[in-house]
């Protein structure tokens, strides 16, 4: 089954390495056309393609906890109205740490939601300060034990690799308060540097002093270390999961799956088509109030640029991808395994291939080198 994204843009503040589609424009006129969009949008895509059955949910942004009690249940009642959701669908809301309160998650749960993505970055007050976040270490603290005191048990937390200034005991200190908590799962990110953001200006101004990539090895490794001795699972390239809390809506996205995204920046895979229908908030509220809904950017997927996307989306899981899946590839793979398979990079048993321990370190040049060679002539 398919599953829906809705991007929420608002933000308190933008944060200094962010690149997302978000807007500090928060007011409850903005937040009102927002919602009715949405609901125009949502009832575009039905139309389009029926009245979907969805397997997950997944409200991102921006920053989903800043929508009030009754603005989240308006959300969740126009969706319902709209789609149709799978008994059981995972329904995931990411908050940030410092949003939460009682009353909101008595809402969350009333709602269905039962599942949180906490935007904790990490647990170190200087770095936090230095990203431009809006929390501290002790309100994710504080945000943890609230939401395990009002039910939530399926909880996932990011921390950040390669802040600037960051060390090895930075993240090993983040990742044992983390499974002190108890989460269900952690995500990795690496730090990226895009040009329209502080940490970008800084760059420029050649004012940034980022971990070099040995000390972004041992993070990583370090990182591997705490997570497995602490039985989670290392299913996905940067993602670790206690048994049973692998995230559903993801695996849509690493299996090349069928999704629908609504909201400004939303990408949607249908049908064979990716497409994004507004690339900011701006663009995204004039289509909708002019009833014009045909995307800004579209692409039908070949077989063959189909099948390059489930190997690149593939190799990111431990279980690695199918060959059988891969029939237009496969000739040219085979022809790689000999080189690859001795020096420990990638691993072939039941007909399917994967990224070795060792491979991961170098995942990108790895799978870089596999899809180069699908792709030439």
């Amino acid at each position: 089954m398919p599953g829906l994204y809705v991007h929420i843009p608002f933000c308190l503040k933008k944060c200094h390495y962010c690149d997302f589609v978000i807007t500090t424009k928060n007011s409850p006129q903005t937040r009102h056309s927002f919602l009715q969009a949405i609901g125009k949008e949502a009832a575009q895509a039905a139309a389009r393609y029926g009245r979907i059955l969805f397997d997950t949910l997944y409200f991102g942004g921006g920053t989903p906890s800043l929508l009030a009690e009754q603005e989240i249940g308006r959300l969740s009642k126009l969706l319902r109205e709209t789609f149709d959701f799978a008994p059981g669908a995972e329904i995931t809301c990411e908050i940030n740490p410092g949003d939460a309160t009682p009353e909101k998650l008595e809402a969350y749960k009333t709602l269905g939601i039962n599942r949180i993505s906490l935007g904790v970055q990490s647990f170190n007050d200087r770095l936090l300060e230095d990203m431009g976040r809006a929390h501290n270490a002790a309100a994710a603290t504080t945000t943890l034990r609230l939401l395990q005191k009002h039910g939530f048990s399926n909880i996932s937390a990011d921390l950040i690799l390669r802040i600037p200034n960051q060390t090895t005991g930075d993240i090993l200190f983040s990742l044992d308060r983390l499974v002190e908590a108890g989460v269900s799962q952690v995500v990795l990110y690496d730090l990226d540097i895009h040009e329209k953001t502080v940490y970008g200006l800084r760059r420029r101004q050649n004012r940034l002093s980022l971990p070099d990539e040995t000390a972004h090895k041992e993070m990583f490794a370090g990182a591997e270390n705490v997570l497995e001795k602490a039985g989670y699972l290392h299913y996905e390239l940067m993602t670790f999961a206690k048994p049973g809390f692998e995230s559903r809506h993801n695996l849509i996205y690493w299996t090349n799956g069928n999704y629908l995204g609504i909201g400004p920046g939303a990408f949607s895979y249908m049908n064979g088509v990716r497409y994004q229908f507004a690339p900011n908030m701006r663009r995204w509220l004039e289509k909708c109030s002019g009833d014009s809904w045909e995307p800004d950017d579209a692409e039908e997927i070949s077989e063959k640029n189909k099948q390059i996307e489930t190997l690149l989306t593939g190799l990111r899981l431990s279980r690695g991808v199918s060959l059988s899946s891969l029939p237009v590839l496969r000739p040219r793979l085979e022809k790689l395994f000999p080189d690859l398979i001795p020096q420990g990079f990638i691993e072939l048993a039941d007909n399917r291939v994967r990224l070795s321990r060792q491979g991961r370190f170098i995942a990108e040049s790895i799978i870089g080198q596999m899809v180069g060679a699908c792709l030439n002539p």
